[in-house]
């Protein structure tokens, strides 16, 4: 009884599988956009939703979901983002206004965000929080640090919300802010 229940299983997710990868009429070929075709199928955003997907770059990550230049043209430069869905990747294709990217966003290409989010831990967090939370002796904890970023002035305010608990009991619960500038690429002292 339990084999047939494991092969109904097995026989449910690949029908979902493979389905699913077939969800999409035409599929963004990102290949196909390096070259400037497809172009019709980038989905314009604004300076802001680009921005917070850009910060959510990783270096290491083992599913590559972040977003890449993929071309630029007179009027746009066109990204492309792979997305986790259940079981399959999601292509995403956008494209950003290149006046927009020049007046408030010119060094994108310089930014990474999981870069900043490091440095942002080791040098805004003070030293007596990070020693709190390697120091408790916990049999169970929960660390949930939340970041948000906004672009202002040729700067990225950053702000990170830190809830620690150990063994049940808040041990910090605190907000950190701090601006990177992106012309110098540093920490505002």
């Amino acid at each position: 009884m339990k084999k047939i229940f494991y092969v109904l299983i097995v026989c449910v997710i690949s029908n979902f599988t493979f389905t699913s990868c077939n969800s999409t009429k035409e599929p963004t070929s990102f290949e196909q956009v390096k070259i400037g075709n497809e172009l019709d199928k980038a989905a314009k955003i604004n300076l802001d939703d680009f921005f917070q997907i850009w910060m959510k770059n990783k270096s290491n990550s083992k599913l590559d979901q972040n977003c890449y230049e993929l071309f630029k043209d007179e009027n746009y430069t066109y990204f492309g983002e792979n997305e986790l869905k259940a079981l399959n990747i999601k292509r995403k294709l956008y494209k950003v206004e290149n006046s927009i990217l020049s007046q408030n966003f010119k060094n994108y290409k310089k930014v990474d965000g999981e870069l900043i989010r490091q440095e942002f831990w080791n040098k805004i967090v003070p030293k007596s929080d990070l020693e709190t939370h390697k120091k408790s002796n916990c049999s169970s904890s929960s660390s949930n640090p939340k970041y948000s970023y906004e672009l202002v002035n040729n700067e990225i305010e950053i702000i990170l919300m830190w809830i620690f608990r150990c063994n049940g009991k808040k041990l910090i619960d605190k907000t950190y802010k701090s601006n990177y500038d992106l012309e110098k690429m540093e920490f505002k002292k």
